[in-house]
This record gives C-alpha cells, sequence and structure tokens, in this order.
C-alpha cells in the first residue's frame, strides 16, 4: 500500500505545483501589465507637462489703423490699403511655420501670399518694436490690399490679426488679436484639418 500512496501523492504534488506555477505567472502578468500602464501614465503626464512649459503663443499686434496709399513708409501705392503690424511670441517655446496675416470684415488676408517665418523665439518679436515710440526696429509687416477688394467702410469694420504656428511637437495652433482692445484675444488648437485653412 505504500506504493500507490506515494504515487497519489506525488501526483497531487505535481498538480498542486503546476496550479501554483499557473498562479504565480497570471499574478505576475497583472502586476506587470500595472506597471507598464503606470509608466505608459507617468510618460504621457511628463510629456504634457513639457507641452504646457515649451507652448508658443505668437501674436499679431496692430500698429495703428490701416494706412491708405500713396505712403512710403508702408509701401503703398494708389488705391492700396495697408495694414501694418508686428509678430511676438508671448509663450515659453520656439514657434515654427509661422503664417499671419489680417482678418477684415471676417475676411481672412494672409501675408505674401504664403510668405512665412520659420521661427520665432519664446520673448522674440519681428520685427523689434518699441511701443513708447510706437515704431519698429524695421519696416513692420503689412498686408497690402488693393482698396476695391475691401468693404466700404474698411475703416470701420471690425479687424483683427491672425497668427497660425506650430510648436516643437508639432501642434498646431492659431491666435486672434482684435484690433479693438475690449475684444478678447483667442488662442486655440487646430485640429489637422484646420492647420492649412487660410482663405
Amino acid at each position: 500500500m505504500l506504493e500507490p500512496l506515494a504515487s497519489v501523492t506525488t501526483d497531487w504534488l505535481t498538480a498542486v505545483g503546476g496550479v501554483g506555477a499557473f498562479a504565480a505567472t497570471v499574478t505576475l502578468a497583472v502586476i506587470g501589465w500595472r506597471q507598464i500602464a503606470g509608466i505608459t501614465e507617468q510618460t504621457r503626464e511628463a510629456r504634457d507637462a513639457a507641452r504646457a512649459q515649451l507652448l508658443p503663443i505668437v501674436f499679431a499686434h496692430g500698429i495703428g489703423p490701416g494706412a491708405l496709399g500713396p505712403n512710403d513708409a508702408f509701401d503703398l501705392s494708389e488705391g492700396e490699403v495697408g495694414f501694418p503690424y508686428h509678430l511676438a511670441n508671448e509663450g515659453t517655446g520656439v514657434a515654427l511655420n509661422i503664417r499671419h496675416g489680417v482678418e477684415v470684415d471676417g475676411e481672412d488676408y494672409e501675408f505674401g501670399d504664403g510668405m512665412h517665418v520659420g521661427v520665432l523665439k519664446a520673448g522674440e518679436q519681428a520685427p523689434e518694436f518699441d511701443p513708447q515710440a510706437g515704431s519698429a526696429s524695421y519696416p513692420p509687416w503689412v498686408v497690402r490690399l488693393t482698396i476695391e477688394s475691401l468693404p466700404e467702410d474698411w475703416r470701420a469694420a471690425p479687424r483683427s490679426y491672425w497668427v497660425k504656428f506650430s510648436s516643437v511637437f508639432g501642434e498646431r495652433y492659431e491666435t486672434r488679436n482684435s484690433a479693438d482692445p475690449t475684444v478678447a484675444s483667442v488662442l486655440r488648437r487646430l485640429d489637422d484639418t484646420d492647420a492649412s485653412i487660410v482663405r
């Protein structure tokens, strides 16, 4: 009788050992899964914190009202209207691929038919602007339009200056800064479908 008892005990121990090994494997897999999920969440939080610390915020600030040509200071011919402004990165990160222009009466007009500024560092202005003197270190950006392309009451029409730019993380943003100081400026993140839309 000793042999069957030893055989049952060995089989029983093998079964218990197999179940124990399975339970240990499942437990380690669950612990590993939780650790991976925790690391993934920590990585996401660290990336979001870096994005918040390196967010560029570029505004276009108008310089006076629109100018009517002829005007040598803004290189305007007879029958042209110019809207001068300067750019300022008021955020903490580098701005890339900066497109800019003016919105007059709900219609966007881009500077230079798609010309853009490649880079604007945090705190940098283009051109440098002295608010006390009311002048730039070199000629400001000017969107030039024919007077026929504008509404008849263009001087009284709502006007804002817009900028579209990317962060170093590839995210696209847009700001709109009204010529009316009582209207709040707007910063919004663009999705992939918005990023290239300029009328």
